[in-house]
């Protein structure tokens, strides 16, 4: 979410927007119950909550040494049932003070929150210096009770089952990414045997074989696989790029194109170790994520939840190298929605 979506008024209205910083055990537990209560609610008597300006400063004072993911949330106060008070801050013990600024006051909720009160939400990037405001806040998607524990990808997983047919209609558009194409198929023999890792319906099935290369596809929506297998065919194989189901250095090239986008730090981690390893020696692969900061669920395409991961230039490329790979092209691409890292690797 950029700087200019912020959402600020008057200082001290409890009309607009207001923003509470949970860890992500809290927030979950507060999915499964129905309303989200954070551990210091008994004790201190209310939720702490901030104007947009004042988050980031508290999340360096208060939440530096947390391991866990932190979940920024927008509060819509009219749809509290619980008092708000916008009153002099409340410093809780041990944290910094960067965030009391003389005069300011602070949005106080005197009682548990509403899921159906979280309007927007997002994870907090982390950089050198501390916590960044994400790039985005998505519209807050709590799980049902069936859904409670279910896990990312495999929520992501189910909205591309629900969607594969106008996911389909919305992307055979490859212009954009044929450059990316050229340069992998540059990089590979003719007849070189290709993973479309994540490929979803097959897209790039056709392109990849008018370039000279045997494309295989591989995606954990099994309704993707199918949607597309009347209209572009080739190989395919239900598969989750954590574990895949092929022998070691099976293939010359993987074509990893906006898939990877959907795996969370330690994921891409074992993602990336497992491409790594079913990659010839000397082969190449091609990566495209999106470029930001934190992470969250995006409705707005297709009205149903799907998980991103945002990067930076660094991490990404710290990652790749510790997963073996060597970095043979780096560029920033700016694309029709969002900016892209795109990277050309080789083992």
């Amino acid at each position: 979410m950029a700087d200019s979506d912020r959402e600020t008024g008057s200082e001290g209205s409890a009309l607009e927007p207001i923003y509470h910083l949970a860890p992500e055990s809290e927030l979950e537990a507060g999915c499964r119950a129905g309303f989200y209560a954070p551990a210091r609610l008994p004790e201190d008597g209310f939720v702490h909550c901030a104007p947009a300006d004042l988050v980031v400063a508290i999340a360096n004072d208060y939440l530096g040494d947390v391991p866990e993911p932190i979940w920024l949330l927008e509060i819509d106060p009219t749809r509290l049932s619980a008092e708000v008070r916008v009153e002099a801050p409340a410093p809780i013990p041990g944290g910094g003070r960067r965030h009391l600024e003389p005069g300011r006051l602070f949005p106080h909720v005197y009682g548990p929150i509403e899921l159906e009160a979280i309007r927007r939400a997002g994870i907090f990037g982390r950089a050198p210096e501390g916590y960044v405001w994400p790039d985005r806040l998505g519209p807050f998607a709590p799980p049902s009770s069936a859904e409670a524990a279910a896990p990312r990808l495999a929520r992501t997983r189910e909205t591309y089952d629900r969607v594969a047919r106008r996911f389909m209609s919305k992307t055979q558009d490859r212009t954009q990414i044929a450059p990316w194409m050229d340069r992998l198929a540059e990089a590979l023999a003719p007849g070189a045997r290709v993973l479309d890792a994540g490929g979803g319906p097959g897209h790039d099935l056709p392109p990849l074989r008018a370039r000279g290369l045997r494309p295989t596809c591989a995606d954990l929506s099994l309704g993707m696989l199918r949607e597309g297998a009347p209209l572009h065919g080739g190989p395919r194989v239900q598969a989750d790029l954590r574990r895949l189901p092929f022998a070691t250095g099976a293939f010359d090239g993987i074509w990893a194109n906006a898939s990877l986008l959907h795996l969370d730090p330690g994921d891409l981690e074992r993602a990336l170790t497992e491409l790594h390893r079913i990659l010839r020696a000397g082969g190449c692969a091609h990566v495209a994520v999106k470029k930001g900061r934190g992470a969250g669920w995006d409705l707005e395409r297709y009205g149903e939840p799907r998980w991103f991961q945002y990067w930076s230039a660094d991490p990404l490329d710290a990652r790749l190298e510790a997963a073996g790979f060597a970095i043979r092209h780096a560029e920033e691409h700016e694309g029709r929605h969002e900016p892209w890292l795109v990277r050309l690797l080789e083992k």
